[in-house]
């Protein structure tokens, strides 16, 4: 063997390619020993076996139509899939050319680049994609990408079907327009001032939006997150929205209903006060103007009837005492640490029978629970303002009053025979409208039964904060 083939040998054995050569049989007549490592055989084990023993059946057809090209002539670059001896796949390159004697087909020359690797990652690619796509499209949140172009552009690269549903737009009308081509004029300023937060700081920036879509006005909290390329520098913007149009709409409703409590708590203060000064204007004041009269008359009597209207005077003033005694106990916050809450209730009705008498009946049944003192306020508070609409609405004489303790539910009923009222009519005043307030805020029911001429019940469950063993 002269050198120059010895030179060919030693190429063709140490080649990082593999190389193999059919005949016109289609039989392996030569292969060098990188082409049995890759396949996983000894070179014995594949000369002089059909090509089509190291292939998928269903490639058969592929690799025909390909040794027809080279029987043409035709030289040709193509990935091939062989099957190795354990099973597995051998992706590869392959650069097939023919072999002529005399213008006779004699078979095909291929160097064999293995490129398995690279075909697993390929693969494991195509799947990650998949999964983010499927990610992507299945967020409830709208996503979009945008990719920066120079001049300060805005260009969407893609939007997700949250994002369609979330706006109205389809894919058409975003994906390839420039941001000043997809969002509403007033939406703009804002959008571009954020966008550039994020280039300009390489950091996510929040925001709130609100802006006219086809699908209707949304409020939506966004997220800008800059994305660099491999020299460092922010390409892309990742945007996600999550509408709070809804919320915003409930913020709005709560607003609007604290503040009709506002002003409810406002109107009651003032009625309270125009309460006092009547109060204090026809009752105390006349009073204290008869004992003025009647102590102005002695010096103008005789010394033997002063003391008649000294005792008149006496009484105006007594009576002037207990007006406003009564007065200051509506008024003053009544605290459990010093009477009961048996005592106060009973103080308390005490004190409304001084303005007008009324047959009572009270009744404690099983009702102790020391460890309440908000609740027990709350239930004082409920019953003063009871009583003070049955004092000014009811023309009642007789009043039921109960409180009872069933399990862990405080159990509290009034009742009064007075006139009643139609429930469904409009109401001037709010002290119903409190009461059920009050009951609602410890989480108890309220409930009213009444009509015109059958007096006035009402009933109301509380539970106890802290359960009894």
């Amino acid at each position: 063997m002269d050198q120059s083939q010895q030179i060919y040998r030693l190429i063709v054995e140490t080649a990082r390619e593999g190389i193999w050569i059919i005949d016109e049989q289609n039989n392996v007549s030569f292969l060098n020993q990188r082409m049995a490592e890759m396949l996983g055989y000894s070179i014995n084990e594949i000369m002089n076996k059909p090509i089509f023993d190291f292939l998928d059946h269903d490639l058969k057809e592929q690799a025909i139509d390909n040794i027809r090209r080279s029987k043409n002539g035709e030289v040709k670059q193509h990935e091939f899939m062989f099957r190795k001896k354990d099973g597995g796949p051998l992706w590869s390159l392959l650069k097939t050319n023919p072999l002529f004697e005399n213008g006779i087909y004699k078979g095909s020359l291929a160097m064999v680049t293995d490129i398995t690797q690279r075909k697993k990652s390929e693969s494991e690619l195509i799947a990650h994609e998949q999964q983010l796509n499927l990610i992507y499209n299945s967020a409830t949140d709208a996503m979009w990408l945008i990719d920066i172009e120079p001049g300060k552009k805005y260009r969407f690269e893609s939007v997700n079907k949250s994002f369609k549903m979330f706006t109205g737009y389809t894919e058409e009308q975003v994906v390839g327009n420039l941001l000043e081509n997809v969002l509403p004029p007033r939406a703009r300023e804002l959008v571009r001032t954020n966008y550039a937060h994020a280039i300009e700081t390489s950091e996510p920036v929040d925001y709130i939006e609100k802006a006219p879509f086809p699908a209707g006005e949304r409020v939506s909290e966004i997220r800008v997150i800059p994305v660099k390329n491999n020299a460092g520098l922010v390409t892309k913007l990742v945007c996600m929205g999550n509408d709070i149009t809804g919320r915003t709409v409930a913020e709005e409703q709560n607003r609007l209903h604290e503040m009709q409590i506002a002003k409810a708590i406002i109107n009651t203060q003032e009625q309270e006060r125009m309460q006092i000064g009547l109060e204090l204007h026809d009752n105390v004041n006349q009073i204290l103007c008869g004992a003025l009269l009647s102590l102005g008359i002695i010096k103008e009597l005789p010394a033997k009837r002063s003391p008649e209207f000294v005792n008149k005077a006496k009484d105006y003033i007594s009576n002037a005492i207990k007006e406003i005694r009564s007065l200051s106990h509506r008024l003053s916050p009544v605290s459990f640490d010093s009477i009961s809450f048996k005592v106060a209730v009973e103080d308390l009705i005490d004190a409304v029978n001084i303005l007008s008498p009324y047959t009572v009946s009270l009744e404690f049944d099983n009702f102790d629970f020391a460890d309440e003192t908000d609740l027990k306020l709350n239930l004082y508070r409920i019953l003063q303002e009871q009583l003070n609409n049955i004092t000014k609405y009811s023309e009642a004489d007789r009043l039921e009053i109960h409180f009872s303790l069933v399990g862990n539910t405080v159990k509290f009923r009034i009742y009064d025979n007075g006139k009643g009222f139609d429930i469904n009519a409009e109401r001037k005043g709010i002290g119903i409208n409190n009461i059920k307030m009050r009951t609602e805020s410890f989480g108890g029911k309220f409930s009213l039964n009444t009509s015109p001429g059958n007096g006035c019940e009402i009933i109301i469950l509380i539970p106890l904060k802290n359960k009894r063993v």
